[in-house]
């Protein structure tokens, strides 16, 4: 009992000097000043404060402070040290963005708000020499100007030219870098009256995000509808390719926002935040007038329409046993889709006895998605010999004409056109139980029992393999955000480093959960080719440690004996051409090894 009250000495102690964060000023800019102020470092002070579940704290989380603050911040306690309400505190956050727009994990707010905030401050010298602190605002992506003193924010330090990153302040005005002084201002750039305009218009907006409590916007529905219904500039009535054509210019799909209106979209997402305050700072729309909009019940009627039936698209396989009929017809997980080539399809389903896939265009005709029914009927007519004739004549791509040959097959159909595979019980078995374990078809391709592509198709098109996942429900995966990623890629190259495992592209992907062409994507690629160079080096260190170690052996082991170079490098089992290129220390180390030894 005596520790706890001792603590608790100490702990308001540290607070002796208490004072609120200023209106428009940043959580983690007042944290900074008030552990300044009190004469503490900052992470003694956050420490003091954090959530039970962190078991420490650590600058490089410091960005988080401002956008997740009731994740890494007991508020309530650190309010009652200040002496002020945490009301006050969440003020200086993004948190009530999450409260109008209804977020409730940490995964959907993170999403909601990726790729708007800044992890590195941009700042008005004049305003830090005003007051010393950082602004809210200047966090945020979109906001580069500011309104009171008519000027861009500037980027970096005038004097050093570094980024400051918000893990790095120590004091608001001075340079982590070089320590001078951010306020002093070595040039300004005027700013355009049309920019000032929609600057001010953004800002506006942001601040009403941040402070205004009384806005309510916890309706997903209501919230795409307004935005279709601004963006087909306040008609009554519902015009599609206007429509389109107007979303696209904020790289926005109608089918997209269709899904979001109708509650149809899975997994659930929100509309991008970014997304919200352009349409509504070009139609110069406020917040408060955007809450208000009553979008009329024709307008409403005409956007949400009903659900597909199923009895809508029934079997167009003519070998199949429910052709022209719709018992085996189920849906499958996706609702609409837009192709590479521009076709769209929507109301996707898939008939469970022949594994053909079909959905609807824009004008509601049934169309095939796989190729099987047009690969039957071009089959009934031409058996071509080989695949690359089946491709000439057929039109189809060579992929295409491999699986088509193979479904076929594995049904009995056109046994004698082309090269014949067998199906094994045993592997059809093994390939069933691995779908149930949750295997992506991608791993399940690479097990060495399959002899060749042929042998691995025939297997993944049986009509059992087909089936299972047709109605195969996957659970979930999270995604990570780039941030997550980019620390766990770190994690995982530094536990492979340690463990010596091989340090590739794909297995850090599988490492870590996500697919290679993300890591490319995000461009993280690079900085694992650095790590598998460094692994590349680290290995090569320790196989010369055990070179040398070998050498040593040898030469102790035959003092009486002349050695020749060739038992050395036959003992070590390699080249001395090899070592030339990789490591000729080695090679120059036996050399002079031999050359003592023979003169004693």
């Amino acid at each position: 009992m005596g520790i706890l009250l001792l603590k608790t000495v100490v702990v308001m102690r540290m607070f002796t000097v208490k004072f609120s964060p200023e209106p428009d000023e940043a959580l983690s800019s007042y944290l900074v000043r008030l552990s300044a102020e009190n004469g503490l470092p900052l992470l003694t002070l956050w420490n003091d404060c954090r959530k039970p579940h962190m078991s420490h704290t650590q600058r490089a989380d410091m960005h988080l402070i401002d956008i997740l603050p009731k994740s890494v911040l007991n508020l309530d306690r650190l309010a009652f040290l200040c002496n002020i309400s945490s009301d006050i505190l969440l003020n200086s956050t993004f948190n009530n963005l999450y409260c109008l727009f209804n977020c409730k994990e940490v995964a959907e707010k993170t999403r909601f708000l990726n790729g708007m905030i800044r992890d590195e401050i941009h700042f008005c010298a004049e305003c830090l020499r005003e007051s010393s602190y950082i602004r809210l605002l200047w966090r945020i992506n979109e906001i580069n100007c500011c309104l009171r003193h008519s000027c861009y924010l500037q980027e970096c330090c005038q004097h050093c030219g570094q980024a400051v990153s918000v893990d790095q302040i120590f004091d608001p005005s001075v340079c982590p870098h070089c320590y001078e002084d951010l306020s002093e201002s070595i040039y300004e750039q005027n700013v355009s009256d049309s920019v000032l305009i929609k600057q001010e218009r953004l800002a506006l907006a942001w601040i009403n995000l941040i402070k205004d409590h009384s806005l309510s916007l916890k309706e997903d529905k209501e919230i795409g509808l307004r935005l279709l219904f601004i963006v087909n500039n306040k008609k009554p009535m519902y015009h599609r390719t206007d429509l389109e054509r107007a979303l696209a210019s904020y790289n926005l799909r109608l089918d997209y926002i269709l899904q979001f209106i109708r509650g149809t979209l899975k997994p659930h997402r929100k509309i991008h935040l970014n997304k919200i305050l352009n349409i509504l700072c070009d139609q110069n729309i406020s917040l408060a007038e955007f809450t208000n909009i009553v979008v009329p019940d024709i307008f409403r009627d005409s956007v949400i329409k009903s659900k597909l039936r199923k009895a809508e698209i029934v079997c167009l396989a003519p070998w199949c046993i429910s052709y022209m009929s719709d018992k085996s017809i189920v849906k499958t997980g996706t609702l609409s889709k837009v192709y590479e080539d521009g076709t769209y399809l929507k109301g996707h389903v898939a008939c469970l006895d022949c594994g053909c896939e079909y959905g609807l265009d824009r004008e509601g005709k049934v169309k095939e998605k796989s190729y099987y029914a047009q690969g039957y009927r071009f089959l009934q007519g031409v058996k071509p010999s080989s695949l690359a004739e089946f491709q000439r004549t057929s039109g189809f791509t060579l992929n295409a004409c491999w699986r088509i040959n193979i479904y076929f097959q594995a049904r009995g159909l056109f046994n004698d056109n082309l090269d014949q595979v067998k199906v094994d019980e045993k592997l059809l078995g093994t390939f069933a139980e691995g779908l149930n374990n949750n295997f992506r078809l991608t791993d399940i391709q690479k097990w060495p029992c399959w002899e060749s592509k042929n042998h691995y198709l025939i297997h993944r098109l049986h009509p059992d393999i087909m089936r299972r996942l047709i109605q195969l429900k996957r659970p979930a995966i999270e995604r990570l955000s780039k941030h997550e990623c980019w620390k766990k890629i770190i994690q995982c190259c530094e536990e492979f480093l340690l463990t010596d495992v091989t340090i590739t592209i794909e297995n850090i992907a599988g490492g870590i959960g996500i697919t290679s062409a993300t890591l490319s994507k995000w461009g993280y690629t690079i900085y694992i080719k650095e790590m598998k160079e460094k692994q590349k080096i680290l290995r090569l260190e320790k196989r010369k440690d055990q070179w040398y170690k070998m050498i040593d052996e040898v030469f102790a082991n035959n003092i009486s004996t002349k050695i020749l170079s060739k038992d050395i490098y036959k003992q070590l089992n390699v080249k001395q051409s090899y070592l030339c290129a990789l490591a000729p220390e080695i090679n120059e180390y036996i050399r002079s090894c031999r050359e003592e030894s023979n003169l004693s």
